[in-house]
């Protein structure tokens, strides 16, 4: 369900899928050490689904997914890099092809959305994934939901949201990244969910618009038909996020109308007051993720909510094992700092991934729900040594209280 970091959109976008990603593949790739244009920042421009930040450890890669013109799943590659081969095209301005936009460091590629499976019929065959640019750790997958989280009961937790973008009105709108609900009028999520652009790319910090997105509340299933989408009035990323680092990974999002609360729709709690004033970070203590994000690394969102508890960790661990990442210097040059926090295992198989981004790290104290955590960015999804990063909620009060109005 969770995966690794991108600025989601390169470092930090995880989906929960059942909120938890699994590693089942081990590959060793001799060229470990090159770089290529497709290897910096790329962004799916408009046809774009559910993000978590992602890194190969060399530089910021966002492995962003995406939909065909034929509305079938698939990931943005470079053209003159990779040459899309599940995709019979030789025109690529033809009118069957969706572009995205790679930017690194200032230069645009030509990318497209390059489907998972072949468009054309032909004999089942197993869907072809980007190949992983660093080499990846077996870790064996059983039947019993463990690895992967589980599917979550259904009005179980009733502050988790889906996050839609809707690029038009006439555009279908598709899942980007969940959120929880913290009052009758806002939502928490990730600032990378909605500023997807780096310098001179677009959509910053202070230009976010807000029409461009909607919200579901009480929903279990994604395509469930009887769930609304409600309006946004105002998207509120915090002001000293950028689309390159991993810092300030935060937003609020405020919406139209008073959010009507019921027993499958309310708000979680956040970390403030006595209670956490001398609690530490709480290393050790089980934590819940909940989340439609991909059950595996380069996976497709899951339709159905689900969940998967994972521990929160020593965050000197992380920042060891983060910071020997080359692309650290970049992302996140201060490392993994008292803005973040930890959470996962140490041996991998249980993580957030591409899009779970944005939802809630949760702990229960007392019978309440807090939220600790933010999905923010990973290492792949679920590897052994690298949990997933969030950013840590209580470092962020005073702005969350600020900004409410």
């Amino acid at each position: 369900m969770f995966a690794n970091y991108l600025p989601l959109i390169l470092i930090a976008i995880h989906t929960i899928g059942s909120t938890l990603a699994v590693n089942t593949t081990t590959e060793s790739i001799d060229n470990h050490n090159k770089t290529t244009a497709e290897d910096e920042y790329v962004v799916c421009d408009q046809k774009r689904i559910g993000n978590r930040l992602v890194t190969t450890g060399r530089e910021h890669v966002c492995k962003v997914e995406c939909y065909t013109a034929q509305n079938r799943p698939g990931l943005c590659q470079v053209w003159a890099l990779n040459p899309c081969k599940t995709l019979h095209i030789t025109d690529i301005d033809g009118p069957n092809v969706v572009k995205c936009k790679l930017n690194q460091k200032g230069v645009k590629f030509e990318s497209i959305c390059c489907p998972f499976k072949r468009e054309t019929p032909e004999p089942t065959k197993a869907p072809v994934i980007t190949p992983p640019t660093t080499p990846q750790t077996t870790t064996t997958a059983n039947n019993s939901g463990t690895k992967f989280g589980i599917s979550a009961q259904p009005n179980t937790w009733p502050w988790i949201v889906s996050v839609y973008e809707r690029p038009s009105p006439t555009s279908v709108p598709r899942f980007l990244c969940g959120g929880a609900i913290i009052n009758e009028r806002y939502v928490l999520s990730a600032a990378h969910c909605f500023v997807r652009y780096g310098p001179g790319g677009g959509a910053g910090v202070g230009n976010v618009r807000a029409n461009r997105f909607l919200i579901k509340f009480g929903g279990h299933r994604l395509s469930d038909p009887k769930i609304p989408f409600r309006e946004v009035a105002a998207i509120i990323p915090h002001k000293d996020y950028n689309a390159v680092q991993h810092y300030h990974d935060i937003a609020l999002i405020k919406m139209r109308h008073k959010i009507e609360f019921m027993p499958t729709v309310g708000p979680i709690c956040l970390p403030r007051g006595q209670l956490f004033a001398n609690r530490g970070e709480f290393v050790g203590n089980a934590s819940k993720l909940v989340g439609w994000g991909a059950t595996r690394f380069g996976g497709v969102v899951s339709d159905e909510l689900r969940e998967v508890d994972v521990n929160i960790l020593d965050r000197k661990s992380c920042h060891r094992n983060y910071t020997q990442l080359s692309g650290h210097q970049i992302g996140f040059p201060n490392g993994i700092n008292g803005q973040l926090m930890c959470a996962g295992v140490l041996g991998g198989g249980k993580d957030s991934c591409q899009g779970d981004s944005g939802g809630p790290l949760a702990l229960a104290i007392d019978g309440k729900w807090y939220e600790l955590g933010i999905v923010s960015f990973g290492y792949k999804c679920a590897e052994p040594g690298y949990p997933g990063i969030y950013t840590r909620v209580q470092n962020f009060m005073n702005w969350i209280l600020m900004n409410i109005k």
